[in-house]
C-alpha cells in the first residue's frame, strides 16, 4: 500500500471513533431524557448506573488511547510540513471525544447516581 493509502485508511479509523463517541452518547442521552423506563431503572438500580459510569470511562480511556496511537501512525507517514495540521487535527478529534464522554459521565453521576 501506498503511504497515502494507509494515511487515508487511518484517517478513516479516526473518523468511525469520532462518529461511535458521538452518535452512542447522543443516543444515551435521549434515552435518558425521555424519562421512561430506562431512566426509572438508572434511578432505582444504583449499581446499574454506577457500571454504566465505569463502561462510559473505560470507553473513554480506550478511544484516546486509540486516537493518540493513529495520530503517531499518521504522523510517521507525512511529510514534514503536514505534520503539524494532522497534529491539529487529531487534537481536535481528542477534544471532542473528552468532551461528549465526560457529558454522559456527568449526567449519569448528577442524575442517577445522585438523583438531583
Amino acid at each position: 500500500m501506498k503511504k497515502e493509502d494507509i494515511v487515508k485508511e487511518l484517517l478513516n479509523y479516526s473518523k468511525a471513533i469520532i462518529a461511535f463517541i458521538v452518535l452512542q452518547n447522543l443516543a444515551f442521552l435521549y434515552n435518558l431524557s425521555l424519562k421512561g423506563d430506562f431512566y426509572k431503572i438508572l434511578r432505582i438500580r444504583l449499581e446499574l448506573s454506577i457500571m454504566l459510569c465505569i463502561l462510559f470511562v473505560i470507553i473513554l480511556v480506550g478511544s484516546i488511547k486509540a486516537n493518540v496511537y493513529l495520530s503517531r501512525e499518521v504522523g510517521l507517514r507525512v511529510d514534514e510540513r503536514d505534520k503539524r495540521l494532522f497534529k491539529n487535527l487529531f487534537l481536535g478529534k481528542l477534544i471532542i471525544i473528552i468532551i461528549f464522554q465526560l457529558l454522559v459521565i456527568y449526567v449519569l453521576i448528577f442524575y442517577a447516581i445522585i438523583q438531583i
